[in-house]
């Protein structure tokens, strides 16, 4: 077998290609471990260094030590399962101990949330040719397919293996078909806005994608409907000295005549 141009010998070696862990299970355990790991190192030297942390420091330590950690290649390892992330949360959890209320603020995203965030962020990008992914070939679409992406791409209708199940073509693809087509029409900087509100907002549903034991629709909370912002308007009124862009080219033209 082979993951970043080094072959691995089943059943007996890790291989490490750009920073990233891959076992002998190819389920990047390995590197969900290293992550793990790492926060515990960072909450050991945190505790023998430090007394009576502030709040300020510990969001420092957090985005300056841990996030980076969190979102490099998460895309590739994360998984997406409750499961499978259980071990980061319980580090990151007891590394919020340490400060002085016990929990992370408000504005810090959730682990498993903020994966989900990220696996949007990055469908959009290979949709809107982004990244040099090929959307296509990534989530296995069929030339024959003549649908519109932005409302739901196809489920493969054959039997997914266990590892295959929490990658990320078969895991972004529930997301993605769970976001409003009108967010996934949006350009990339306004899609982050409104699919990161969009995704706390529902994080129940979002979650639920990987919980280990998933609950039924009516055991879920009612789903928050997305509201498209209306354009920006002065004193109630539409702003008419906002020209569309065709009507601004002839303008020039004729002041230039």
């Amino acid at each position: 077998m082979l993951f970043g141009g080094k072959e691995i010998l089943p059943l007996d070696t890790t291989c490490t290609s750009l920073g990233v862990l891959l076992g002998k299970a190819s389920n990047f355990e390995e590197q969900r471990t290293k992550i793990y790991n790492t926060v515990k190192k960072l909450k050991g030297m945190i505790t023998s260094s430090l007394d009576g942390i502030s709040m300020f420091q510990m969001e420092l330590y957090y985005q300056t030590f841990v996030m980076p950690h969190l979102t490099y290649c998460c895309q590739l390892w994360n998984g997406g399962e409750e499961k499978q992330l259980e071990k980061i949360q319980r580090a990151l959890d007891s590394f919020w101990k340490l400060g002085p209320t016990g929990k992370p603020p408000e504005k810090v995203i959730p682990v498993r949330l903020l994966f989900i965030i990220f696996d949007l962020n990055y469908t959009k990008k290979m949709r809107d040719g982004l990244s040099p992914l090929n959307f296509e070939e990534i989530f296995k679409i069929r030339a024959s397919f003549s649908g519109d992406y932005n409302k739901k791409l196809p489920v493969p209708h054959y039997k997914l293996k266990s590892i295959s199940k929490t990658k990320f073509s078969t895991r972004a693809r529930k997301y993605w078909n769970f976001l409003p087509k009108e967010i996934k029409d949006l350009n990339y900087p306004n899609f982050k806005k409104e699919a990161k509100l969009y995704v706390l907002s529902n994080a129940d549903w979002f979650l639920n994608f990987g919980n280990r034991n998933g609950a039924g629709a009516k055991d879920l909370p009612k789903i928050k409907l997305y509201v498209p912002k209306m354009p920006k308007k002065n004193n109630g009124k539409a702003n008419e000295n906002v020209l569309p862009k065709e009507k601004v080219k002839n303008k020039r033209r004729y002041q230039k005549q």
